[in-house]
């Protein structure tokens, strides 16, 4: 006769408290995420393992509970199997993270070793680096200083830039008034020429005439009568230079009469020779009667102008100056000594 050991509540009351212990198992894993101690139980697990006995029953060999007793350890062996898949995976994942942590250990020891090159290269060059900021500095400052120089001088180029247009603007002023100035030159310089020519040509004409002052005034009514007065007195002075001179071809007074006043007389020759004989023989000449060339207007005004010029010298203390007619132009000269004319 078999005995039972434990009532049929028991049993109930057993699994149904170990299926609480195995969900609070399942529960605490899936918070923590960690590998379970399967050396320590839970406290209800520990609980549901107690037998309590009371008196030898009779066994059963088949009761109602087998079934339940078997899907419980189908679940014991299925959460057994996932405590080891768990214990295996977390290894792993222990395992990946060592190595993860190895890997950073060594990229910190690289990074260290990196940093530390990198702060004695820094170090090293800082002096280098410093002495080019200061380069730098005094480069601009340089560069600063041309600056301003070149902004002063451009300034003072303009300033001689719109002073060169100026000046410029004055030429071509100075140049259209150059050019007329030209114009009326030529046309002055043309007019000159022409002037000049008639000069020479009046000069040529009057070399043949000489002018006789002192012969006295006629006074005879009668124009023709005065005429051959003239000429007889005007013969009369010729002859006593030179019985060879010719009769002039005109003899005539210049000007008009005036009461109480002597004109002068125009002698006029064919040829130049007679009246340069009678100049050059002036001392046979009565001392009231003067003979002159016949100078043309331009020749007096030079004359006029020789005998300031000699004025003037006389009265700055020059002495012994006279004028002399030298290939008929008067020029001032200097006489000779009369000491040196009696040696």
């Amino acid at each position: 006769m078999s005995v039972r050991r434990s009532p049929p509540e028991t049993a109930a009351s057993s699994l149904e408290h170990l299926t609480k212990c195995s969900k609070a198992t399942t529960e605490y894993l899936a918070e923590t995420r960690s590998q379970p101690d399967l050396s320590k139980l839970n406290e209800e697990l520990s609980e549901a393992q107690i037998t309590y006995r009371k008196r030898k029953q009779p066994f059963v060999t088949e009761c109602a509970c087998s079934d339940e007793v078997k899907l419980m350890r189908n679940d014991l062996s299925r959460i057994t199997s996932l405590l080891e898949n768990y214990t295996s995976q977390n290894t792993q994942i222990i395992n990946r993270m060592n190595e993860t942590i190895i890997s950073v250990k060594n990229e910190m020891t690289e990074l260290k070793v990196s940093h530390e090159q990198i702060k004695s290269l820094v170090t090293s060059n800082a002096a280098d680096i410093s002495a080019q900021i200061q380069d730098i500095k005094s480069t601009t400052a340089i560069i600063a200083s041309d600056h301003g120089n070149m902004k002063s001088q451009i300034s003072q180029i303009e300033i001689k830039v719109t002073n060169s247009e100026d000046k410029i603007k004055m030429l071509e002023t100075d140049y259209r008034k150059l050019k007329l100035s030209t114009q009326t030159t030529q046309t002055s310089q043309l007019s000159a020429n022409e002037q000049i020519i008639r000069e020479v040509q009046d000069r040529k004409k009057r070399e043949n005439n000489i002018i006789i002052v002192g012969i006295p005034e006629q006074t005879s009514i009668d124009t023709q009568e005065r005429i051959l007065r003239d000429e007889s007195d005007v013969l009369n002075i010729t002859s006593k230079v030179s019985a060879t001179i010719p009769k002039p071809n005109k003899i005539f007074r210049i000007g008009k009469y005036k009461a109480g006043s002597t004109r002068r007389i125009k002698v006029c020759y064919d040829a130049p020779e007679s009246p340069m004989l009678l100049l050059r023989n002036k001392e046979k000449i009565p001392e009231n009667i003067k003979i002159y060339s016949d100078q043309t207007p331009a020749q007096h005004k030079y004359f006029l102008a020789i005998k300031e010029e000699l004025r003037q010298r006389a009265e700055s203390g020059e002495s012994d100056l006279t004028i002399k007619y030298i290939n008929g132009v008067p020029t001032i000269i200097k006489q000779a000594s009369k000491n040196f004319n009696d040696q």
